[in-house]
C-alpha cells in the first residue's frame, strides 16, 4: 500500500501572504504511475488506507476520474498526508515555522538542498547533474 497525499498550492505560485485561497490536488508516486497507466489505456488499480471522510472520498472521486480503480482500498485511521507546495526559495521553516512544528515530514525542494549544501548522497547529486 502506498500513501496518498493532499497537496495544496496558491494559484499561480503566489506567496502563501498573497493568497487567499489554495488550490488542492492529490498525488504521491503509485498513485501518479495508477493515472498514468490508465491515462494509456492500461487498466490500473491503487490500493491504500484512507481516512473514512470528506477528504478522502474526495480524492477517490479524482482517481476515479482518471480510470484507475479503488475497489481495493481500506478504510481507517484519522489522517490524509498533507503538503504544501511553494515555488520561491526557502526552506519550509523560513516559509511556515508554526506548521513545520506539527509536521511528520517535511517535503522539501531538492535543487535547494543542493545548492545550500545539505545534499550528501553522491548518487543523488550525480542525478541533479546529468
Amino acid at each position: 500500500m502506498e500513501r496518498l497525499w493532499l497537496r495544496l498550492a496558491t494559484p499561480g505560485y503566489l506567496r502563501f501572504l498573497q493568497s487567499k485561497q489554495f488550490d488542492a490536488t492529490f498525488g504521491g508516486g503509485e498513485a501518479n504511475v495508477a493515472v498514468s497507466l490508465a491515462n494509456y489505456g492500461l487498466d490500473a488499480e491503487f490500493v491504500t488506507r484512507f481516512p473514512k471522510n470528506d477528504i478522502a472520498a474526495s480524492c477517490i472521486k479524482d482517481l476515479h476520474s482518471y480510470g484507475v480503480c479503488t475497489k481495493h482500498c481500506v478504510f481507517g485511521g484519522d489522517r490524509l498526508g498533507i503538503y504544501f507546495l511553494w515555488k520561491y526559495g526557502k526552506s519550509a521553516s523560513e516559509v511556515m515555522p508554526e506548521l513545520v512544528a506539527g509536521c511528520d515530514v517535511i517535503l522539501g525542494c531538492f535543487i535547494s538542498l543542493h545548492k545550500k549544501g545539505k545534499l550528501t548522497n553522491p548518487d543523488e547529486e550525480a542525478k541533479l547533474e546529468e
